[in-house]
Formats: structure tokens, sequence, C-alpha cells
């Protein structure tokens, strides 16, 4: 997996695959791995952690006294009875309150949401074509998934949401394979029932799954927008890029800027996946023939750096967690969010070595004390492309 101590604009493809030589593309917030050898990484710690646990408490019970006195049992013993009613009654009381909070927040969510709403009649064509018992399974199995998500939100760390949401897409695709329900579904149909299935229950849920409290996601986020800030002064030349720098990127950057209003996990990877194909179209376009994989990478460093995205890590990490793991792994998208993750990883790490410039002008350029003219012709068109973004989207 590529690595972040000395960032390079030049990676091999075997550097994007997962440190496990699995063969599928690997992610920095994973470990290196794949979603595949993450999860088995993560399991074999926590059977670890809970073996190690259980051998404290068979310890701990050995070094006890071996016998207490009978008076003490007793008022211990009488003390209990005592508290059992009371404990009763506030645990009904507490599940009551958390029940009527729990039917508020998906009455919240539910009602009035306009992207479930769109998903709905986008679907209507699928559902009418795969029959009335395939679309109430459908439903039902989103429905149970949600709720073990929403009683879990306010206990659970983040991780465990990532591998229940990835447990239920795959329980889910082999309920497809394996019912009665959906012997007469096409393949392709089963595609787009669990592209429905995730893009749903994901919509539903992005209030509370998208940049939670819980997390770092904000201050990872504060952290990078101000990094891609402090380095608007680097160039097309200084990534080796052969971008030519006047070239119109209103549609590159409405593709990567789109990130952030996509709902869904896979419509934020379209966006990426969107904004990659133009940068290549527009790399050939540069050299007057194919584009090479080690071109590709420094355009797209050089396209993060001038749009400067909007909660660029939270959308990484959302795609990430959420994101059928299946699609990051291998083909057009996993290729290309590992290279955006690996661009992001760059400019967090990026040194005067990484642009082969002399530590001195590296540094008179991140204080300030420098700036190149290209600067200003950068900033004068980010304001020109995110004036033209903001009226597309309110329209």
């Amino acid at each position: 997996m590529y690595t972040t101590k000395n960032p390079s604009l030049r990676i091999k493809q075997d550097d994007l695959k997962c440190k496990n030589g699995c063969g599928y593309y690997g992610n920095s917030e994973w470990g290196g791995y794949c979603s595949q050898c993450y999860r088995k990484s993560v399991q074999h710690e926590r059977l670890k952690k809970t073996d190690y646990e259980d051998r404290v408490q068979v310890t701990e019970k050995h070094a006890r006294p071996s016998s207490t006195s009978f008076s003490k049992f007793e008022e211990k013993k009488r003390q209990q009875v005592e508290k059992k009613p009371k404990l009763l009654k506030m645990f009904k009381k507490s599940s009551s309150v958390k029940d009527t909070s729990r039917s508020d927040q998906w009455k919240e969510m539910y009602i009035g949401n306009p992207d479930l709403d769109k998903l709905k009649e986008e679907s209507n064509s699928c559902f009418g074509s795969v029959g009335e018992l395939v679309e109430k399974d459908v439903q039902k199995c989103i429905h149970s998934f949600n709720m073990s998500a929403l009683k879990l939100a306010d206990t659970r760390p983040i991780e465990e949401l990532s591998e229940l949401a990835q447990n239920f897409y795959q329980v889910f695709s082999k309920r497809m394979d394996a019912s009665t329900i959906y012997k007469d579904v096409t393949q392709d149909r089963k595609e787009i029932l669990l592209d429905y299935v995730e893009k749903y229950a994901m919509a539903f849920l992005y209030r509370i799954l998208f940049c939670p409290p819980s997390t770092s996601d904000e201050e990872k986020d504060l952290a990078i927008q101000n990094r891609i800030r402090q380095l608007n002064w680097v160039n097309a030349k200084h990534l080796e890029c052969r971008i030519n720098e006047t070239h119109p990127f209103v549609i590159i950057f409405a593709d990567i800027l789109g990130m952030d209003s996509a709902k869904a996990p896979q419509d934020k990877l379209s966006c990426v996946v969107r904004c990659c194909r133009n940068i290549f179209l527009l790399l050939q376009q540069a050299v007057d023939g194919p584009a090479s994989a080690d071109e590709f990478l420094p355009a797209l460093i050089f396209v993060v750096l001038k749009a400067n995205p909007a909660r660029l890590k939270s959308n990484i990490n959302y795609i990430t967690r959420f994101c059928n793991a299946s699609r990051l792994m291998s083909g057009e998208g996993g290729y290309y969010f590992t290279n955006l993750c690996c661009a992001v990883s760059f400019i967090e790490n990026l040194t005067a070595e990484s642009l082969n410039m002399p530590v001195e002008e590296f540094d008179q350029y991140m204080e300030g004390k420098v700036v190149p003219a290209s600067t200003w012709e950068s900033a004068l068109m980010m304001c020109e492309v995110r004036l033209i973004f903001g009226h597309v989207f309110a329209n």
C-alpha cells in the first residue's frame, strides 16, 4: 500500500494494492489492507482481546478469598432484594424514554426526506418488473437494518456500524441467491436491487453516519482544508503535471466538489470516478495521445489542491466505511478511489523533497514570504468555478 512517510509523485500499481498481497486495492483507513483483509484483521484482534480478558477474569477469580463471613453475605443479599424493584422501575422508565425518542427520530429521518422520495420514484420501474413479493422483502430487509443501526448508533463506535453495514450487504446478496422469492429475478436486476438497498439505507441514516461527533472527522476536514490553503502556491510545474493550468476546469471541479452534496456512498464514489475520467481526457489532450498512470496521480493531486473540496476527509471516510466494499476492492471505482486517497496522503505529507525543491525555498512559500503569480490566477479561477457551481446546484 502507498506509504505516507516519503510521498512521491510516481507510484507503482502494486503500491495501490492490499499489503496482505491478496491483489485487491488497499486503503489507508484500513491500515493498508483491503476491506476483506482488514475485517479479518479486526476480528483476529477482537478474539485476542476477548481471550486476554477471559484469562484476567479467571486469574482474579482464583485470587479472591475462599470464604466470606455469613453476616456480610446476608447483608449483601438483603440490599440486592431491596434494590431489584427500584432497578426494574428505572429500567422500564429508561427503556420507554428510549423507545419514544427513537420513534421520534425515525419519523424525523423518514418523513419529508427528498432523497428517499426520489429513490422510490426511480425504483418504480425495477420493482414493477420483479413483483410485489420481492419489493416487500427488500423493504423489510432495509427496515430491519435501519432499526438495528439506530439502536446501536448512540452506543457503538462508527467502526462497528460500518461492519454492520458491510455484513448487511453481504447477507442481503446471499439472500437473493438463496430465497425462492428471488428465483425469477435476473442477475442484472439483483445488482440493481443491491444498489437500491445500499442507497436507501444510507440516505435514511446519512445524518447519523456521516461525520459523526464520536469521530475526529471534522477536525481532519479542517486540517486538510488549512493544509491545502497553505499549499495554494503549488502549480502544475511543481508537480511535474502535464495539464495546462489555463484550461477551464469547471467540469472536473464540479465533479469533485459535487461529492459533498451526494448522500449515498456509491453516488459520492461516482463523483470521484467522473472527475478522474475527465482528468484522463484532459491529459490525453495535453499529450496528444493516451495518458499513462504515471501522469494521472500528479494531475489528480493538482485538481484536489485547486478545488479544495468541502469536508474531504469526511467524504472519504464515509465512502470507506459504508460503500459496499466490493466496489472499492477492484474495478474502476476501486482504482480511482485508491488514487484519491494517495493524493490526499501526498498533500498531507508533502515536503520540499517531494517537489524536488530546496528546503529554504519551500519554507518561504509555506510562510507566505514568496507568492508565485500563478497563485492569484488560480484563486480567481476557483472563485469563478465556485460561483458557477453554486448557481448550478441552486437551480
